[in-house]
C-alpha cells in the first residue's frame, strides 16, 4: 500500500518501523499542509494494521498485498473495523439537531456516536487477544482541527484509556488547533509538500481531461500555486481556477497601466460565489459561509503567489528595484488586512472592492483613505 504513495519517505519509514516491530502506538497525529497525502497515508497504515495476512517478508518489511481483501475493503471504505470520522457524519447522527445543522465542524454528538461508542466495543467478531491483525479497530479523524472544544474533551478519554487493539489517527493541517492535552497523548508525524518531480509524477498518473488537456504553462502555474499539494492542484483544476488567475493578472495589468479596474471587486466576488454555489450543490448540508471562506482563502493564496513572483522579480539581479519591491510588500500587507476584515465579518464584496482600491493606491504611490460608508461606524471602518 505504501508503495503507491508519492513522497513522505521519512513518515512512511516511521510507520513501516512501527509495523515491523509490532509495537503500535494507540494514537497518532498526521500533520502537514492541506492536500499532500496525509489521509491517503493513514488509509495505507490502517490497511497494514487491519490485515491479518500482513507478515514480515525476507527483506524485513511488512508485506501488505495492495490487491488483497483488506486493502480493497479499506480503499472502498467498506472495512467493518475501519471508522472514518469527518464533519459530514453529522447528517447520520442520532441527534436530530445535529443532523439538521450546517456542517461547519465535528460536534460532540458525532464523536460520542461514531468514536466513543464503537471504540468501546470489540472488533468485528474478534477478540483483541486472538486476532492476528495488529489492530482490531482503526479510527481516522479527517480534518481533526474541526473537532469543537467539547468534542475534543470527549475524545480525550478514549485517547487516554483506549480499548485493546484500538488505534486512532488524527489527520490535520492545523495541529495547533488541537488541545495541548490531545497532542501530548499522540505520536506526532510530520508530512511535507511534494517536490516538483513528484507532482509531475502525480499528474502523469491522472487520466481525466482536466489534467491531460493542460498546457505546460498552465501546469507550471498550478504547480507554483499548489506549492507541493496535489489536493490543492486538483481543487484548482476542478474549480476552473485558472480562470481566477486570468482575472487576477488582468487586474494587475490594469494597475501597471495606472488604471483602477472598476469591475475587479465584483469579478473576484463572482468567482467565489460560483465556487460556493458549486460546493453547496454537491452537498446540500454544506455551509455556504464555510464554502465562501474556503473560496476566499484560495483566491488570496493565488493573489499572494502572484505577488511573491513579482517581489522576486523586482529584487533579482540587474533589475533590482526597491521601490517596486516595496509596492508588492504593501500589496501583501493589504491581503493580510483583507483576511482580518473577513475574520471580523465585514461584508465580502465590500472587502474585495476596498482591496482593489488599496492595491491601486499602492501602485500609484498615492495615499489611500479607508473606505467608510455612512452606515459603518468609525470602529467598523475598513
Amino acid at each position: 500500500m505504501f508503495e503507491r504513495i508519492l513522497g513522505h519517505v521519512q513518515a512512511i519509514e516511521s510507520l513501516r518501523a512501527a509495523l515491523r516491530a509490532d509495537r503500535i502506538h494507540h494514537a497518532w497525529i498526521f500533520h502537514g499542509p492541506v492536500g499532500i497525502g496525509k489521509y491517503t497515508t493513514a488509509l495505507a497504515f490502517a490497511a497494514g494494521l487491519l490485515d491479518p495476512d500482513a507478515q514480515i517478508n525476507l527483506a524485513g518489511e511488512v508485506d501488505i498485498d495492495p490487491d488483497g481483501t483488506t486493502a480493497q475493503l479499506v480503499r472502498s471504505g467498506q472495512h467493518p473495523d475501519l471508522h472514518i470520522i469527518s464533519k459530514e457524519l453529522a447528517r447520520f447522527s442520532e441527534h436530530a439537531p445535529t443532523r439538521d445543522r450546517k456542517q461547519t465542524n465535528i460536534p460532540i454528538q458525532v464523536v460520542r456516536q461514531f468514536v466513543v461508542a464503537p471504540a468501546a466495543r470489540t472488533g468485528h467478531g474478534r477478540s483483541a487477544d486472538t486476532s492476528s491483525a495488529r489492530a482490531t479497530k482503526v479510527f481516522i479523524i479527517d480534518e481533526a482541527e474541526m473537532l469543537d472544544g467539547r468534542a475534543q474533551d470527549t475524545l480525550l478519554k478514549t485517547l487516554e484509556e483506549p480499548a485493546p487493539g484500538t488505534v486512532l489517527i488524527l489527520v490535520t493541517s492545523r495541529e495547533h488547533e488541537l488541545s495541548p492535552t490531545i497532542r501530548s497523548r499522540c505520536r506526532r508525524l510530520a508530512f511535507h509538500p511534494l517536490t516538483e518531480p513528484e507532482l509531475d509524477q502525480w499528474r502523469d498518473g491522472l487520466t481525466d481531461g482536466l489534467a491531460t488537456d493542460l498546457t505546460d504553462h498552465q501546469w507550471d502555474d498550478l504547480k507554483r500555486i499548489g506549492r507541493g499539494s496535489p489536493g490543492l492542484v486538483q481543487t484548482m483544476m476542478a474549480g476552473g481556477m485558472l480562470g481566477w488567475l486570468e482575472t487576477i493578472r488582468s487586474i494587475l495589468a490594469q494597475l501597471d497601466d495606472g488604471r483602477l479596474p472598476a469591475d475587479a471587486g465584483p469579478a473576484l466576488a463572482a468567482h467565489i460565489e460560483e465556487f460556493a454555489q458549486a460546493t453547496v450543490k454537491q452537498n446540500k448540508q454544506a455551509s455556504k459561509d464555510a464554502a465562501n471562506r474556503h473560496g476566499v482563502s484560495l483566491l488570496f493564496t493565488m493573489m499572494a503567489e502572484e505577488f511573491r513572483v513579482r517581489l522576486a522579480q523586482s529584487l533579482a539581479g540587474s533589475t533590482n528595484d526597491p521601490r517596486a519591491a516595496m509596492q508588492v510588500i504593501r500589496w501583501i500587507e493589504y491581503i493580510e488586512l483583507a483576511q482580518q476584515q473577513l475574520s471580523d465579518n465585514v461584508n465580502l464584496k465590500l472587502v474585495l472592492d476596498n482591496l482593489v482600491i488599496q492595491l491601486a493606491g499602492a501602485a500609484s504611490d498615492e495615499p489611500h483613505d479607508p473606505v467608510c460608508p455612512g452606515w459603518f461606524d468609525t470602529a467598523g471602518c475598513i
